[in-house]
């Protein structure tokens, strides 16, 4: 496993509650990191969001974020290869201003997620932590640790 404290996003960040959405119109996946106390990002579990409207999910998000008392959020969003716009990013955009309304203090990226759930397919499918194959309650979580991890490195 990469140690990810030698990242300056990382350094930058030091005692900031970091928390990744992978948004998706059925399920969210969660991820986070405490930069000074852990030095990789760990799963946080997901957010059933199907059915709910983009105002549900954000205020899901925000609960969440309370929670955790996050200080920064990652929106993994979803960049076509042509650098097109797609309708989850349109939403991911949506649902960045909808959580600023509720936590204007809160700092927020957008990281591209482009091809994050294929690489999750293929990392579950190479660690025995998930049992070397692809377990779908998962999947989202690991995209959200990814995007989180593609975070640190930028």
């Amino acid at each position: 496993m990469m140690d990810f404290s030698q990242f300056p996003t990382y350094q930058n960040h030091l005692h900031q509650k970091i928390i990744a959405v992978d948004y998706g119109s059925t399920v969210c996946g969660l991820a986070g990191i405490f930069p000074g106390f852990q030095d990789r990002p760990t799963g946080k579990g997901r957010i059933i969001t199907k059915g709910d409207s983009l105002k549900l999910v954000s205020e899901k998000i925000v609960d969440f974020l309370e929670e955790e008392d996050a200080n920064v959020l990652v929106l993994g969003n979803p960049i076509r290869s042509q650098g097109e716009t797609s309708e989850t990013s349109k939403a991911v955009i949506e649902l960045k201003n909808l959580v600023l309304l509720s936590l204007p203090n809160l700092e927020i990226f957008l990281q591209d997620e482009h091809l994050t759930t294929q690489a999750a397919k293929d990392r579950m499918k190479e660690s025995s932590e998930y049992g070397k194959r692809v377990d779908l309650q998962k999947i989202d979580e690991v995209s959200a640790i990814i995007i989180l991890e593609d975070f640190l490195k930028n």
